[in-house]
């Protein structure tokens, strides 16, 4: 036979601990963080502090631009998060606007605490662009898979268009968003 009161403790803890993860402190007449305006100032953890492109030369009228024939195609990003002492997710990605969708092409993720971007704020990366129009972040071995094709997004050359930052906890519930404007040469 089985232990019944074995069982019922066991219920009881996976009832308890479902309930746990399950509460959240937000409000549900609050906006959803994902649309929010990305400049908003917000409460919480994971708020992007700082974000900031900087293109393979001087930027133009506040535009950073990514170029393949310049500097090896090496630019940077550097972000700062409210809370960097315990783990979330970045998300970087390449979009003709500055307001996220699913349209939009993610060219960076990492999870954040485990390697460099949780235990340096403000963490900074290099990036590429190279003349094959693929983009990708340094990370400790960079494979093939790792770059990510623009070429069906920059159907012209220069093109302008815009690096978004989104910085969430590990549930995704709580993020938050910054861009930066590009010119893609």
């Amino acid at each position: 036979m089985f232990n019944m009161t074995k069982e019922i403790k066991n219920i009881i803890i996976l009832v308890w601990v479902v309930l746990l993860f399950s509460c959240s402190d937000s409000n549900p007449n609050d906006s959803n963080p994902n649309d929010s305006n990305p400049n908003d100032s917000k409460k919480g953890e994971y708020v992007i502090k700082t974000f900031e492109v900087t293109g393979t030369s001087q930027d133009v009228n506040g535009i950073a631009p990514i170029s393949p024939s310049i500097n090896n195609g090496n630019f940077t990003l550097k972000w700062e998060v409210e809370d960097n002492d315990s783990l979330y997710k970045v998300q970087i990605f390449v979009s003709n606007n500055d307001v996220l969708s699913n349209a939009d092409i993610e060219f960076y993720k990492d999870n954040c605490l485990l390697n460099d971007c949780g235990n340096n704020n403000p963490f900074t990366n290099d990036c590429f662009f190279n003349n094959n129009h693929d983009i990708w972040c340094e990370k400790e071995r960079i494979l093939e898979k790792d770059k990510i094709n623009l070429q069906s997004f920059l159907n012209t050359i220069p093109k302008d268009a815009y690096i978004i930052l989104k910085s969430c906890d590990v549930s995704g519930l709580s993020c938050s968003q910054a861009t930066e404007a590009v010119r893609f040469e």
